[in-house]
């Protein structure tokens, strides 16, 4: 989401000059949303295609490839004539989606429980708190130079991970516990 909440800012700091123009900075802002807005499908994609590989499952990994790519191909060719160049990234986000699915239903264990579930509302929940506080902040450095854009833009990163890094201890997030347990752990 703080990718999502600084997709411009980023852009337009780290490409915006000379030939990349304005619109190229938008578009490639909107590309950045529609990628990320898949990052979550591609980290748990990677790691379901361990775990099946862990069980000698070779096959649910391959053909929930073979789906994602497909997905890919198809969702491409109609993004990309809608929507132009940002309909690609749309289009990759949602064919990882979809092999995120096929991994993560056909697991031995499916996704049953509330575990799972609990834990994806928890995170959506801090991340929209992380969202609208990001915005917030580089709002103050948003009409300043290049170098006080530079350090608003390290300084909204920085207190956001910290904003969605203290919710997730408050919120008893299992896996924070975890975290504080290994860097803070007792000899």
């Amino acid at each position: 989401m703080g990718i999502i909440a600084l997709n411009r800012p980023i852009v337009l700091l780290l490409f915006g000059r000379g030939a990349f123009d304005l619109t190229a900075v938008n578009q490639t802002g909107q590309c950045l949303v529609f990628l990320a807005l898949g990052l979550w499908a591609v980290a748990g994609t990677r790691l379901f295609v361990a775990f099946h590989y862990a069980l000698s499952n070779v096959r649910r990994p391959f053909w929930a490839g073979v789906v994602s790519i497909g997905c890919n191909v198809l969702l491409c060719r109609f993004f990309v004539q809608h929507m132009g160049v940002t309909g690609l990234g749309l289009a990759v986000s949602l064919s990882a989606v979809a092999g995120f699915a096929l991994l993560a239903a056909s697991g031995p264990f499916g996704l049953r429980g509330r575990a799972v579930p609990v834990c994806a509302c928890r995170a959506v929940f801090m991340s929209v708190i992380m969202f609208f506080l990001v915005r917030w902040i580089w709002g103050f450095w948003a009409e300043s130079s290049k170098l006080f854009q530079a350090a608003g833009l390290i300084i909204s990163i920085t207190i956001g991970a910290g904003c969605y890094l203290v919710g997730a201890r408050l919120t008893s997030n299992p896996e924070m516990a975890m975290l504080i347990r290994i860097f803070f752990k007792h000899k």
